[in-house]
């Protein structure tokens, strides 16, 4: 129980620092806590700050905020009420899960990256074409 423990803990401590801050939220973390972040490892970092930290309170959201429209569509399909709401929790479960894995992996892919996006102009980017009529 220790471990899960540590991990709702790091979860909670996650969505507590979104919704304090006022600012946007960032999934890989501000200069301050970067080292600390990069200590925790790929999987972690992507279970606490993706799932964790983003798909548990978009799931918890999306359930709460069609709670009542999805018993009135089990009524009007004339499906049993539990069976109906299982199958949407389920599926937007597996929706948020996904989408908070994608998010991990990319503020994984880029609390890593030596380069953050916009710290460097790009020098290449007056080389991008739109192919064969951007070249007239």
């Amino acid at each position: 129980m220790g471990k899960l423990g540590e991990l709702i803990d790091a979860g909670r401590t996650t969505v507590e620092e979104r919704l304090s801050d006022g600012h946007s939220y960032d999934p890989a973390g501000q200069g301050y806590d970067q080292s600390g972040l990069r200590s925790m490892g790929k999987w972690r970092f992507i279970l606490i700050r993706g799932i964790l930290g983003f798909a548990l309170p978009i799931f918890l959201c999306m359930t709460l905020s069609d709670f009542s429209k999805n018993i009135r569509s089990a009524h009007a399909f004339h499906q049993p009420v539990m069976h109906y709401l299982r199958g949407q929790w389920i599926a937007g479960f597996c929706l948020s899960i996904a989408l908070g894995f994608m998010v991990g992996l990319l503020a994984w892919r880029r609390l890593v990256s030596d380069v953050w996006p916009g710290a460097q102009p790009d020098h290449e980017s007056y080389i991008t074409t739109l192919g064969p009529l951007g070249r007239a």
